[in-house]
């Protein structure tokens, strides 16, 4: 495929990903994006961007471990992509691997710092803050329902 095929393809694959429904991640125009991403994926200089469309699309419909594995392969391919980091974050989040969410975070958040990405700082902090509020309920619940006795 020559290179202006794939970037045409490339553009064309977003345009139905930028017109798919979050709310209905099996719509028609996610479709017809994995697709085409499937078609380009073994163009070596496409797929981190490939990699960094097709992991939402997999996150909406519930296909966790295919979105990590995307988001696992961009940073492989990218180690100092802070979207990536943050996404698997937010990826790890949703499926319980706190641990794991707070390590990207903060490789996301060291990344977006060299690059005074401050948008991404916030979100970051958002979900950070997410987390404290989820642990200080768990640990009120865990005071109200079982109180040490001394």
């Amino acid at each position: 495929m020559n290179e202006k095929s794939k970037e045409e393809l490339l553009k064309t694959g977003i345009e139905f990903y930028n017109s798919g429904a979050p709310e209905n991640p099996y719509c028609e125009e996610f479709t017809k994006a994995l697709s085409i991403f499937k078609n380009l994926s073994s163009e070596n200089d496409l797929k981190e961007e490939i990699y960094n469309f097709r992991w939402h699309i997999y996150y909406l419909r519930k296909e966790f471990d295919k979105a990590l594995n995307d988001l696992d392969s961009a940073i492989n391919i990218n180690s100092e992509n802070r979207m990536a980091f943050y996404n698997r974050g937010f990826v790890c989040l949703r499926i319980g691997k706190t641990k794991e969410a707070l390590d990207d975070f903060h490789s996301a958040t060291s990344l977006a710092k060299k690059t005074d990405d401050e948008d991404l700082i916030d979100a970051i902090e958002h979900h950070l803050n997410d987390i404290k509020l989820k642990n200080e309920e768990i640990e009120e619940w865990f005071k109200k329902n079982y109180p040490i006795h001394s």
